[in-house]
């Protein structure tokens, strides 16, 4: 299994956070997201992991510097999206040359129980998301729409469709075997060559689910938190201190 962690946004919706690095690196219990989620991918057995980087890339390559210890045994292996200001379908198409093989496709700003990867990574279904069907839309969420066990199609809505069986939030994860992997990386060469360079990943996902079934594991007893908003990571830190504060 390798690890795709697209890394190189700079998060403007964080307002003058931004300025101080790239989303993942925004640090929740005194560490960098994108560190949680290395030490999480170390500890379900992932032994190589390509991470896209671009915005404030610097600040990135050394966190992989100073975690040798954390990656020993570990493939890192960075790629560069030099537009990265342009729409994320750009970074996921950065790392399209290593769709060779069965892939775990991750955002990289995103806090998680460590479970919650264990339980994509050990789920009988060899292509499948992530689905919090505990969510409440705003509008900002991706919504997965499922029907007999298969997620149909995912979007942004401003409410929620009929006529799906159960609808969830995406937390951002994709596990996908190698031959859909290729189909995808196939996708992704078609729309950047058609012009698609500001779209959303979500976009590609859409296509791919009208060629292959491609299920879900819902993780609605498992906590985790996207960072898209200062409020996102204010909500986080209360929630860890409290957290602490009770063990």
């Amino acid at each position: 299994m390798r690890a795709i962690l697209l890394a190189a946004g700079r998060g403007r919706r964080l307002g003058p956070l931004a300025t101080q690095g790239p989303k993942c690196m925004m640090e929740a219990a005194g560490e960098p997201l994108l560190k949680r989620t290395l030490e999480g991918l170390v500890n379900c057995g992932v032994r190589e992991i390509v991470i896209v980087i671009g915005y404030q890339k610097e600040k990135i390559l050394a966190l992989l510097d100073s975690e040798q210890k954390l990656l020993a045994g570990t493939k890192v292996i960075p790629v560069e999206n030099p537009d990265f200001t342009k729409g994320n379908i750009i970074s996921l198409w950065s790392s399209a040359s290593y769709f060779d093989s069965d892939l775990l496709i991750m955002d990289a700003d995103v806090y998680f129980e460590f479970p919650l990867l264990k339980r994509l990574l050990d789920s009988p279904l060899k292509d499948c998301f992530l689905l919090d069907a505990g969510f409440k839309n705003t509008g900002e969420e991706v919504v997965l729409m499922t029907r007999q066990g298969r997620v149909l199609d995912l979007a942004k809505v401003t409410s929620l469709p009929a006529g799906y069986d159960l609808l969830g939030e995406s937390v951002g994860f994709l596990k996908l075997s190698q031959e859909p992997a290729s189909l995808l990386k196939e996708i992704l060469q078609e729309m950047v060559t058609d012009g698609f360079i500001q779209s959303e990943y979500e976009q590609a996902y859409q296509r791919l689910l009208q060629k292959i079934p491609v299920g879900y594991e819902a993780v609605g007893n498992l906590f985790w938190m996207e960072v898209d908003f200062p409020e996102d990571l204010a909500k986080l830190h209360a929630r860890l201190k409290s957290h602490a504060a009770k063990s």
